[in-house]
């Protein structure tokens, strides 16, 4: 077998096939109906690899991509023709899900959409997405952040844990779900590696958390190679938590347009 050299996927294609399939896997949706959002990437569905037309392409999981897009896939009964077939089901369902989230009942979706409508208000009060912006800033700026700030972010968390806080859209609900585990990592740092700042600092109301003063010469620390590596460690890990609820609240934010608001 003559193997294609491989040319990498043009953007703008690359964003239609994720975009288009939110991430959904088509084989999982068409053999199974499952429409959970999945880790893989995109098949060239004729096994050409340098073949990057849109029809060609499809978002699979990292499973049905490598029994699809390998050389042992025939042996697995998967055509290019059934896997285009799933694919165009599955780009249908998610379009269909967007303009019609709910049901097709009027009565029941205006139900359904207020109640939805009223979680994210809640949810809005706790933190707003202004002050969670700033909160982020700050932390990746400074290294620092006030209790008060944290608490506000934790109640926000918790928030969502609570059974009668959950969307009844699953599009939302697997979005808000998203954005609380990314926040759950960011707090569970934060419990783990900050510390008061002045220590003995007396402030009933707000005290100040820092990022290992001990490590940072500009605080605490002592001036020398050893402790700046360690703590610059630390602060590429702050920076990544921080940065995947950047991520996860905007995918959040735009789900929120896309099906209340439209």
């Amino acid at each position: 077998m003559i193997m294609n050299s491989r040319k990498s996927i043009p953007k703008a294609i690359e964003t239609n096939i994720l975009v288009n399939s939110k991430r959904r896997c088509a084989l999982c949706f068409g053999l199974k109906g499952d429409l959970e959002e999945k880790k893989g990437q995109i098949a060239h569905l004729d096994q050409n690899r340098s073949n990057n037309s849109e029809d060609n392409l499809a978002f699979l999981c990292f499973d049905h991509h490598d029994e699809y897009d390998s050389k042992t896939s025939q042996s697995k009964g998967l055509t290019i023709g059934e896997v285009k077939h799933y694919r165009d089901m599955l780009y249908d369902e998610i379009e269909s899900r967007l303009k019609f989230p709910y049901s097709e009942n009027s009565d029941q979706d205006d139900k359904r959409r207020a109640h939805d409508q009223k979680i994210f208000d809640r949810a809005n009060e706790i933190i707003s997405e202004k002050n969670l912006k700033i909160f982020l800033e700050a932390l990746q700026c400074n290294d620092l952040y006030m209790e008060k700030d944290l608490s506000q972010l934790i109640d926000f968390h918790t928030f969502f844990l609570e059974v009668g806080n959950q969307f009844l859209s699953h599009e939302l609900k697997t979005r808000a779900s998203q954005l609380n585990q990314s926040i759950d990592e960011l707090v569970c740092f934060l419990g783990l590696h900050f510390f008061q700042f002045p220590r003995g600092e007396v402030n009933e109301k707000n005290f100040k958390f820092a990022l290992y003063p001990n490590l940072n010469w500009e605080r605490e620390g002592d001036y020398n190679l050893e402790s700046f590596q360690k703590y610059r460690d630390f602060q590429k890990q702050l920076y990544a938590c921080c940065s995947q609820v950047e991520i996860s609240y905007k995918e959040y934010r735009i789900a929120i347009k896309e099906i209340l608001f439209c």
